[in-house]
């Protein structure tokens, strides 16, 4: 029912989908360089949550990601912002990008939540760290610079990121060591579960 829902108003499964416990949020493209997004929030019985009209001035949204309890989200725009907006008290905030105090010159490519309080941007100065329990405290990772997308394994601590070319690398987060060379997935050359976990000292 929620997948025929998003369809019916238009919205790609790219990326700018997410589902939390309890609901799901997708993005709705408007035509027009002018006209803004719309995120729709829907409950997972498909019941309306809530609307949240993009401005246009930050540009298309390319990410987006709700929290775990489905309380927030964080979305990305082709514009390099990273912006938090919480469902409970409708507070906003640039974290990372353009009118960003934290980091006004840093472009945002990708934002995830890693946990209910915690959301992990990248940057072209790698991965940050953005704490909603610290006003929005931002700390530097150390590791991924270049990258566009990331994804994270917390039973391993491995981050795994890619940069404008599609090459992957991955991270041990603890120590900040990458972990091998990066390696392009088109090549056939991925390293196996038993070699990232001998690099991280991990029985396999």
């Amino acid at each position: 029912e929620l997948i025929r829902t998003i369809e019916a108003d238009g919205s790609a499964l790219d990326g700018r989908v997410s589902l939390s416990d309890s609901k799901l949020a997708y993005v709705v493209p408007q035509p027009g360089d002018l006209q803004p997004n719309r995120i729709v929030v829907v409950a997972d019985d498909g019941s309306p949550i809530d609307e949240i009209e993009i401005p246009a001035v930050q540009g298309e949204v390319t990410r987006l990601d709700l929290s775990p309890t489905g309380d927030d989200l964080v979305y990305s725009t082709v514009s390099g912002r990273s912006v938090w907006f919480s469902l409970t008290t409708l507070d906003a905030a640039v974290l990372i990008g353009s009118q960003s105090s934290a980091t006004p010159d840093d472009p945002a490519h990708d934002a995830r939540f890693v946990s209910d309080d915690l959301i992990v941007v990248t940057g072209s100065s790698g991965l940050q760290t953005v704490s909603l329990d610290d006003d929005h405290a931002v700390v530097d990772i150390g590791i991924g610079r270049g990258a566009v997308r990331f994804a994270y394994e917390p039973t391993l601590g491995i981050a795994a990121t890619s940069d404008e070319t599609g090459d992957i690398s991955l991270w041990d987060v603890a120590s900040g060591r990458q972990i091998g060379p990066s390696f392009s997935p088109l090549s056939g050359e991925v390293p196996g579960l038993q070699s990232v976990a001998t690099a991280i000292g991990t029985p396999c």
